[in-house]
């Protein structure tokens, strides 16, 4: 994907190199071509597994030999794409949003409304994976106009036709930049876009399929956020509180749960994912934005050394 951007367009993607072996050579060949601080990342793995950031040569070499020891059980587990491999690429700085887009067979393509994205860094946490998604998102029209033609440029370079697209992006005060483009639907899309706009992204996708026009109402129905919980502290979990409060929160629609009481909770940079996500949905603006702030306040997640039993 990242070779076929840079061939098309070199100013719709960051500066990468891809690397499956770690050698001088390899090293050397980043350190010449790209500017640090560098993202370093298993190009088959989502969820933002074992994503590192990078400051200096040094650094860049010790994430590198840590990220190769755990990539491939980590390609097993979770069913990676394509060969395990390591996509190295200058930081863009900027806010991050992800929209659903459906190209038809002529390439003509009808978006559905941004998403936007607080990263765990803007929370506090030293790792890199996505806290939060909602939408709707504010955006002025120009900047969504132009986020629409860097998404183009995309998705023509990549040539999909008669597909759903999943498009993710950094916008900077220069420009709107792609992280990445998947012939999918976006995880937790279908849910979010069906209670904020009324959208059936499942029977869209159907329907772009069969060569018909979607239907994408823009219509706003209310706010939707999905939020994902880690501790602060790598370890075993010893208690989760605020849940039961969470569930009488006017807003709140769903959780789901990866981990409990006993279970060992890493961070998304050493192959972790969260312990679990809390969706809220309302209406009434006000009182959404309260409830995500009580949800944030309320929810504790305890840890102690894995070394140390319980």
């Amino acid at each position: 994907m990242r070779k076929t951007f840079w061939k098309y367009d070199k100013t719709i993607t960051p500066k990468f190199e891809i690397v499956q072996e770690i050698t001088e050579y390899s090293i050397a060949k980043i350190i010449q071509r790209l500017e640090f601080p560098v993202i370093v990342k298993p190009a088959g793995l989502t969820q933002a597994v074992l994503v590192q950031a990078a400051y200096y040569p040094e650094e860049l070499w010790q994430v590198l030999k840590q990220m190769s020891k755990k990539m491939n059980k980590m390609y097993k587990s979770m069913k990676g794409r394509g060969v395990p491999s390591i996509l190295v690429e200058e930081i863009i700085e900027g806010d991050m949003y992800s929209v659903e887009a459906f190209v038809d067979s002529l390439g003509n393509v009808y978006f559905c409304p941004f998403v936007k994205y607080t990263t765990s860094g803007q929370k506090g946490f030293d790792d890199f994976f996505s806290y939060e998604q909602s939408t709707p998102a504010t955006i002025s029209k120009d900047s969504i106009h132009r986020a629409k033609e860097v998404s183009i440029k995309g998705l023509h370079a990549l040539g999909l036709r008669n597909s759903i697209a999943h498009i993710e992006l950094i916008r900077r005060d220069d420009g709107w930049f792609i992280v990445e483009i998947g012939a999918r639907i976006g995880g937790f899309r279908s849910m979010m876009y069906k209670k904020s706009f009324n959208i059936n992204l499942d029977i869209q996708d159907i329907k772009i399929h069969l060569g018909k026009v979607p239907k994408l109402p823009r219509v706003k129905k209310g706010y939707t956020s999905v939020i994902k919980f880690f501790p602060q502290k790598e370890g075993i979990i010893t208690s989760i509180t605020g849940i039961k409060k969470a569930k009488t929160l006017p807003s709140f629609y769903e959780i789901h749960k990866n981990f409990k009481k006993g279970d060992k909770s890493l961070f998304a940079k050493h192959g972790g994912i969260y312990a679990f996500r809390i969706t809220l949905f309302n209406e009434n603006k006000s009182q959404f934005i309260a409830d995500k702030r009580k949800l944030e306040k309320m929810i504790h997640i305890e840890t102690v050394n894995s070394r140390k039993r319980l």
